[in-house]
């Protein structure tokens, strides 16, 4: 069996590297494309394939069409046509094709490309029931959806008992905070970019990032006594307009925005969460932080999913936002942090493993 795999966006790759490590354990075949955040993520050792059409001799494309790949696997994107270019000509080939679900949005739109039909996948793997059922709202095909939890976070357990050796002051210190403080983290998202900003989009939120966080530092500035803000910026997001929003905005409040950190070490240093629709909410919400979905004007159906978890402040009524906002950071700054994986963990832990098994009993 040999398996080609592709990813853009940082979550998909993260769920696929995790799943080819465990198809290379037992002695499969695998590569990448050069292409996007898997290139730059994956082991060196994994063999790349240009996907440049200029470069057709050689190709992906030509290798796919000379019978060289079994599997595509991919983590489609609304905002990366390459693996799905790369899956169309793959169907065509009688490829098998698989798609990991790395996050809760976008069931159906991850597998559209412009003048071409949906690239329904062979398998697509999801996340929990919540998805399964949207997914099937969404039109995916009941016979090829398997719950099989998200598996880039399979070993969020280890990870967390690595970061106990280090203290929380000397984290903060590092970055240029102040240690004193209760230290607040806003996930931020390219939600404009990737969701419009126009009502008359079927993409729609009901909000932007900048509307987000412009009324986040609004609710928040009374606490800057106590309180610092950091902000961790989406590796696609466009960093110069957070940062005039920010400025902007944060009034007397402390803080910054952070680059080139680990997300699990900055989650697991900060006391309290906030976010829209991030894996890394969910993420926080999993290692007990207090957590706080801020989502103004909700439109959308499958980003409601956060308003299940118990504990997980979940706040769309843009009149209640500064209320609810100033009561759970009261809450943070007297609280005690506790940092333990709750068991819904438990749907993770052997994910890549799943996802391995049902690759394998495709060919």
């Amino acid at each position: 069996m040999r398996v080609l795999a592709a990813a853009g966006d940082p979550g998909g790759a993260r769920c696929l590297i995790a799943v080819l490590k465990s198809l290379e354990n037992v002695g499969i075949d695998c590569s990448i494309v050069r292409h996007g955040f898997l290139d730059k993520e994956a082991p060196v050792r994994w063999h790349r394939e240009s996907h440049h059409r200029a470069e057709m001799k050689g190709s992906v494309y030509q290798k796919i069409r000379e019978g060289n790949y079994d599997i595509f696997l991919f983590s489609g994107s609304v905002d990366d046509g390459v693996p799905l270019e790369i899956g169309h000509i793959a169907r065509e080939c009688g490829v098998y094709l698989v798609t990991i679900l790395d996050s809760w949005t976008s069931y159906s739109d991850r597998l559209k490309l412009e003048g071409k039909p949906v690239l329904y996948p062979d398998l697509y793997t999801v996340i929990d029931k919540h998805s399964y059922e949207q997914a099937i709202i969404e039109g995916i095909p009941a016979d090829a959806l398997h719950l099989t939890g998200q598996p880039a976070l399979f070993d969020l357990d280890c990870r967390v008992e690595s970061l106990e050796f280090t203290k929380r002051e000397d984290w903060l210190s590092t970055k240029g905070l102040n240690p004193e403080k209760k230290t607040l983290l806003f996930i931020s998202e390219p939600v404009e970019s990737d969701h419009s900003s126009s009502r008359e989009s079927g993409r729609y939120r009901g909000y932007t990032e900048k509307i987000v966080l412009q009324q986040l530092l609004n609710s928040l500035e009374c606490f800057y006594s106590d309180l610092q803000l950091v902000i961790l910026p989406h590796p696609r997001e466009n960093r110069i307009q957070l940062a005039a929003t920010w400025n902007r905005y944060r009034g007397k409040l402390d803080g910054r925005i952070l680059q080139d950190v680990d997300t699990l070490e900055t989650v697991f240093f900060s006391d309290g969460i906030i976010g829209m629709a991030s894996i890394v909410l969910y993420q926080a919400w999993l290692c007990r932080k207090p957590t706080l979905s801020c989502q103004p004007n909700l439109c959308r159906q499958d980003l409601y999913f956060l308003q299940e978890l118990d504990d997980c402040v979940f706040v769309t009524d843009p009149i209640q936002i500064d209320a609810e906002v100033k009561k759970w950071a009261k809450d943070v700054e007297r609280g005690i942090p506790v940092v333990s994986l709750r068991k819904d963990f438990q749907i993770h832990e052997k994910a890549p493993e799943q996802i391995s098994s049902l690759i394998q009993q495709l060919v």
